[in-house]
């Protein structure tokens, strides 16, 4: 099974991208403008396994360059590997503070 990949270059148009790619666009602005704190909510809604796997490398990348990012998801299990401290949220209120420890 051969696995091809899509090039896009500065001049690509954002809408042709697939959804881990302009994640990765939404991302790659926030760093540009030196957000020191990005907030991602639910980035990988409806993206496959490959493009949420874009979206975790954008955000380990993220992660590297000593900026923060608040992450906001539904399965604990989709961000576990990417995530330092964890807050649960139930029904608006607070079920649990850890770290990743």
């Amino acid at each position: 099974i051969g696995f091809t990949s899509k090039v896009f270059t500065p001049q690509s148009i954002v809408g042709q991208l697939s959804g881990g790619e302009r994640q990765g666009v939404a991302i790659a602005r926030a760093i540009y403008k030196k957000a020191e704190l990005i907030v991602l909510d639910e980035p990988t809604t409806a993206l496959s396994l490959t493009e949420t796997a874009k979206v975790f490398h954008f955000v380990r990348q993220v992660r590297a360059s000593g900026r923060s990012i608040l992450f906001i998801g539904h399965n604990i299990h989709h961000v576990f590997d990417i995530a330092d401290r964890f807050v649960v949220l139930d029904r608006g209120k607070v079920a649990l503070t850890a770290d990743r420890s």
